[in-house]
């Protein structure tokens, strides 16, 4: 398979956060002795990945949780055209890419894909075990959101993307995220680097820049 594949995409998707859900714990330890202290917290922000536990600190602390979502296709919406994946043609087979588009691309198909992944009652780490043992009834994560109208910072220009009509006012956008804000002059990368780049300019060399991110 390639990681090309709807079906990949929308797994990668629906397991965003079970894998952090053995760091709830800890998390929810280090809040506790937080808010013990002189200065205890007062909002919480979390990401795409700590969505579920996320909101439930918020909701056992008693104080507001926001969301912060580089992945806005991770929010659940009924309209039809807002699909969780974005349909690929990675084979050339067309009825392969027509039933992966039908199958693995859907909010609906999200929602499936995820409730079983946080819900699986054959791992030890499970969403409704972790909020049980805190003395919260079980929930599901997205429905969560939208009955709570949760407050959800999207880092993207408006007009980036046809926002769905069914969102709730609390999902907001604000603007694309950058390093540098381009003002105060010609910048320099100092050091051995401004050396390595101008020798590669006069040698007619093409650079390559690899990041590493946890996005």
């Amino acid at each position: 398979l390639l990681q090309k594949s709807e079906f990949l995409q929308l797994m990668m998707l629906a397991r965003s956060e079970v894998e952090f859900f053995n760091s709830a714990t800890v998390i929810m330890r280090h809040l506790r002795d937080l808010q013990k202290g002189s200065q205890p917290v007062s909002m919480l922000v979390y990401g795409l990945t700590l969505t579920g536990v996320g909101l439930m600190a918020g909701e056992y602390f008693k104080i507001p949780a926001i969301s912060f979502n580089l992945q806005p296709s991770s929010l659940p919406s009924q309209a039809k055209e807002w699909t969780a994946v974005q349909a690929i043609d990675s084979t050339g087979i067309k009825a392969l890419e027509d039933f992966e588009k039908e199958w693995f691309t859907s909010q609906n198909s999200l929602d499936f894909c995820k409730v079983f992944s946080e819900k699986n009652p054959f791992t030890f780490f499970n969403i409704d075990k972790i909020r049980g043992w805190f003395g919260l009834p079980p929930g599901d994560t997205r429905v969560l959101l939208r009955e709570r109208r949760s407050p959800v910072v999207i880092p993207m220009r408006a007009g980036t993307f046809d926002r769905p009509p069914d969102w709730w006012d609390g999902v907001i956008t604000s603007d694309f995220i950058f390093l540098r804000t381009g003002a105060g002059g010609q910048s320099s990368l100092g050091g051995p680097l401004e050396g390595f780049v101008q020798r590669a300019r006069d040698a007619g060399a093409r650079l390559g820049v690899m990041t590493f991110s946890s996005m």
